[in-house]
């Protein structure tokens, strides 16, 4: 959608006082014909206004405008700066990565691997013994509440 300008809105009001000023003769009855006079200076002083408000409100809008490009500007340059410290924050990140080694996690030979098996039956013995009057599934049973003997 278009927005007309200051001068189209006083043109195109003007066309329409000349055209009630133009009608106003051709007008049957002397009614018509105050009407239409009075509806054209209607228009002029609508006019008039508009002259007189719409430039004020119109500088007004500018002003605020540019007051709003000044701020914008100097947000884009506390960008620019914030942008320069994150990259040196990130440049110093990558070099103090570069010098810390790597850690790498060696291979572990199948000989040094412990049969998962046999370390839960060795635990459970031990829990037995420890705990006689417990089954050893729920001596360490996550889910269990354990206050529900004092309870």
């Amino acid at each position: 959608m278009d927005i007309p300008s200051l001068a189209q809105i006083l043109s195109g009001i003007d066309d329409a006082i000349a055209d009630f000023e133009a009608t106003a003769p051709l007008a049957t009855n002397e009614t018509d014909r105050k009407i239409l006079m009075a509806s054209a200076s209607d228009l002029r002083g609508i006019r008039a206004r508009i002259e007189k408000e719409v430039p004020e409100n119109l500088n007004a809008f500018h002003g605020m405008m540019q007051k709003m490009q000044v701020d914008a500007g100097q947000v884009a340059k506390e960008i620019e700066v914030q942008q320069a410290k994150l990259a040196d924050i990130e440049a110093a990140a990558v070099a103090r990565a570069a010098e810390v080694p790597s850690v790498i996690t060696p291979a572990v030979p199948e000989e040094a691997k412990i049969d998962l098996g046999l370390g839960a039956t060795l635990r459970s013995d031990l829990l037995g013994k420890l705990f006689p009057e417990a089954k050893p599934a729920e001596a360490f049973d996550p889910g269990k509440d354990i206050w529900q003997d004092w309870k």
